[in-house]
């Protein structure tokens, strides 16, 4: 009585270190998955008139004033293919930073699913094996 009773408690215990492993590896790709990436917003007024940078990404021009920002956009909106070419490569960008990010959710649900699923079928195992 007193073996069944210690292997329940141990086999309960495996189950929640399973479960709890497989719950903070999950939280941990999910929180890679959103945290936004550093971006130091260097972007100087030089740089979008000699079109050094993409200025439509707000990671480069967040630090600029907004009357600069304005005046030079305002220049720049005269030169169709330097601002048809800025919006194909920010939406490029966005792209490839959101492949990352579904990739990194999808490990995440996938380590929950898995753990859950491991937990469980454990679970009902050790109700079939210890009654």
């Amino acid at each position: 009585s007193n073996i069944v009773s210690y292997s329940g408690r141990l086999e309960n215990g495996m189950l929640f270190v399973f479960l709890g492993a497989a719950c903070f590896i999950s939280i941990i790709f999910a929180v890679i998955a959103i945290l936004p990436e550093k971006h130091l917003g260097n972007l100087k007024v030089e740089e979008i008139q000699t079109k050094a940078n993409n200025p439509l990404f707000f990671g480069n021009f967040k630090n600029l004033p907004l009357d600069i920002f304005e005046d030079e956009m305002m220049l720049k909106i005269e030169d169709p293919e330097f601002m048809y070419r800025s919006l194909i490569q920010d939406t490029y960008h966005i792209g490839q930073r959101l492949d990352r990010k579904h990739r990194y959710l999808r490990i995440s649900l996938q380590v929950f699913v898995v753990g859950l699923g491991a937990s469980l079928i454990f679970s009902y195992m050790a109700l079939i094996w210890n009654p």
